[in-house]
Order: C-alpha cells, then sequence, then structure tokens
C-alpha cells in the first residue's frame, strides 16, 4: 500500500498564459485527481511547481525559475506538507 502520491503539475493551472490552454487544462486535471483522492487511506499531493532552470534556458525564461537546489530544497519541504491536496511553488508571489 501507498503511503503517499506526489503528482508533478504546473502553475500554469492556476496562474494561466497565453497560448497555455491545453496545457493548463492538463495541470488542472492533476489537480483534481488528487483533490478527489483526498480522505482515503493513501494521501495524494499535487505540487505546482514554477518553472526550474537548468543552464540552458534562454535568460528572459529564467527571471523567476527555480535553481535545481531550490527545487530540491522546496520538495523537501513539500514531502512534509499535510494541509490538503494542493501544494503551489513560487517564486513570486501569487
Amino acid at each position: 500500500r501507498l503511503e503517499l502520491v506526489v503528482l508533478v503539475s504546473s502553475l500554469a493551472a492556476v496562474a494561466g498564459g497565453v497560448g497555455m490552454g491545453a496545457y493548463a487544462a492538463a495541470n488542472s486535471f492533476l489537480d483534481a485527481v488528487a483533490r478527489r483522492q483526498r480522505g482515503g487511506a493513501t494521501t495524494w499531493l499535487s505540487i505546482n511547481w514554477e518553472g526550474w532552470a537548468f543552464g540552458d534556458e534562454p535568460q528572459g525564461a529564467l527571471r523567476l525559475a527555480l535553481t535545481p537546489d531550490e527545487g530540491a530544497d522546496a520538495f523537501r519541504r513539500a514531502l512534509g506538507y499535510d494541509m490538503g491536496p494542493q501544494l503551489l511553488v513560487s517564486t513570486a508571489a501569487l
């Protein structure tokens, strides 16, 4: 039996963006799955991530992106999150 299921979603599901309709909808589906599973024996968590910068992106895309170290730290902290089925991870105020 699983204790925890983590779904990797995107902030696009809550913040949207031009030309991101299908992408945002797919990520909203992940969030809905986690909410639907609430209350069962297994904990479900959908994490809506900010973009991550791995070094090969154009500079403009890096403005709000998480570094790998920031992302790893956020993931470790998210594993201890017990406030609900969805967690937003952002480098800016939403």
